[in-house]
């Protein structure tokens, strides 16, 4: 169903929907997440971390330049560790 430019599921009437995303907010672990901030976490990281890219310098200023949005083999390393793991 399509209701003022919204999907909402087939299976549910726009109330139970508004319901269910309501009851979801209010949960402690989603009002943890939204209010987690994470610069104090990322502020202990001392080694190198890039984000996935193929890059030349890791420079926060090359990161606007580089055009890729995730490197191949990236993936290809998640999707085994995926695999692997549901095995």
């Amino acid at each position: 169903m399509i209701s003022n430019n919204k999907i909402i599921l087939k299976e549910m009437d726009e109330k139970e929907f508004i319901k269910m995303q309501v009851s979801q907010f209010s949960k402690p672990w989603m009002r943890y997440f939204l209010k987690y901030d994470p610069v104090n976490s990322l502020k202990r990281i001392k080694c190198p971390v890039h984000l996935f890219q193929t890059c030349k310098t890791g420079a926060m200023e090359e990161y606007p330049t580089i055009e890729q949005t995730i490197e191949p083999i990236v993936l290809e390393e998640i999707s085994g560790w995926v695999l692997k793991q549901t095995k």
